[in-house]
């Protein structure tokens, strides 16, 4: 893993959730953890939470910085078996706008990710790269958490 998504891991993992578990009313566990970024952090979020995944149980990424291209080694092969993942994580959730400049490798990680078997929510919406296409994103993904 390169250094710099390693040492936003490490805080998040070490860091972070310990942090927030520690000072405010939380379930501590995985099928009470989500975790989400939109742009290069959706593309964080995604990698973290596939490694973790003892950690999160609910996965976004909204206009995600991500190219996925062989489920079998991309994320140290975390995709490679899709009923593990299926089992495990109760959302991923993936959503681009259709004039966004990550728009075709989004739509090709989309495409192979359903070509695996890896069940996600995919969302495809006009717009760009804006503050408004996320907003969207929330209000749709927020709904489908700790169901």
């Amino acid at each position: 893993m390169d250094e710099r998504y390693a040492t936003f891991d490490k805080i998040v993992c070490e860091d972070l959730i310990p942090f927030i578990d520690a000072k405010f009313r939380t379930i501590p566990d995985r099928d009470h953890r989500a975790l989400a970024g939109l742009s290069m952090g959706g593309a964080q979020a995604l990698r973290i939470g596939l490694h973790h995944l003892d950690k999160f149980g609910f996965l976004g990424g909204f206009s995600p910085a991500i190219a996925i291209t062989d489920t079998a080694r991309d994320y140290d092969g975390a995709l490679a078996d899709p009923t593990n993942i299926n089992r495990q994580l109760h959302l991923l959730w993936i959503g681009i706008g259709s004039e966004d400049f990550l728009h075709a490798p989004v739509q090709e990680s989309h495409e192979l990710l359903k070509k695996a078997g890896i069940n996600h929510v995919w969302i495809e919406s006009s717009g760009s790269h804006v503050w408004t296409v996320w907003r969207k994103y929330l209000a749709d993904f927020a709904p489908r958490l700790f169901q």
